[in-house]
C-alpha cells in the first residue's frame, strides 16, 4: 500500500480497529475490559473472559465471548442495571433467556430454582471432528456385574477396547 502525498512524511497511525483487521479483536477486548472496569467489573484472574461485581448483597457475573455476553444476577434488578450501563455505552440488543451458549447447552427450572449446564453437543462435535462418534461407548471403571461375578480382570483383553475409547487433545499443534 503506498502512502498518498498529501499525508506528509513518517507513519501513518490507525486511530480505531476495524473489523477484519488482525488486532481488531484485541481492540474490542480493551474496550469491553475499559467500559466493564467503569462500571464496577472485575475481571477474574482464572478466566479473562468473566467478569464479576458485587455491590453490596447484590452480585453479578458477566461470560464474553466475542461479542455476546450472558449476564447472570442475583435480582432483577441488578441485572437491569447492568442492562442499563452497558446500554448507555454500546447499542445491545437482547436475545431473550439462553438456550445455548460456548457450547453448553442451558436448561432452567424455575418451579426448583435450578440451572443445568449440559455439554453433550459439544462432547459430539468433538467427537465428530475427531472420527469418534461411531464407536461404541464402554462403562469406567469396569462393569460392576463382572466384579460380581468373581471375574479375574485380567482374563479380559482390553485390546479389543482401544479403538473405543479415545481422548482428543486439549491443545492442537501444528
Amino acid at each position: 500500500m503506498c502512502k498518498p502525498t498529501i499525508a506528509g512524511e513518517g507513519f501513518w497511525r490507525l486511530l480505531k480497529g476495524l473489523y477484519g483487521l488482525k488486532q481488531a479483536g484485541r481492540q474490542w477486548y480493551l474496550e469491553l475490559d475499559s467500559c466493564l472496569g467503569l462500571i464496577g467489573f472485575k475481571r477474574t484472574e482464572s478466566d479473562w473472559s468473566v467478569y464479576q461485581r458485587s455491590q453490596g448483597a447484590e452480585r453479578s457475573i458477566i461470560t464474553t465471548s466475542v461479542d455476546d455476553m450472558l449476564i447472570a444476577s442475583s435480582t432483577k434488578t441488578e441485572s437491569d442495571a447492568v442492562v442499563s450501563a452497558l446500554a448507555s455505552q454500546f447499542e445491545i440488543t437482547d436475545n431473550g433467556k439462553p438456550k445455548l451458549h460456548l457450547g453448553c447447552s442451558i436448561e432452567r427450572n424455575h418451579s426448583k430454582k435450578l440451572v443445568r449446564l449440559n455439554q453433550q453437543s459439544y462432547t459430539e462435535s468433538i467427537l465428530r471432528d475427531f472420527g469418534y462418534a461411531a464407536c461404541n461407548s464402554i462403562t469406567t471403571p469396569m462393569d460392576p456385574i463382572r466384579k460380581k461375578n468373581g471375574c479375574d480382570i485380567a482374563q479380559y483383553s482390553f485390546d479389543s477396547y482401544s479403538s473405543t475409547f479415545a481422548t482428543p487433545p486439549l491443545y492442537s499443534t501444528p
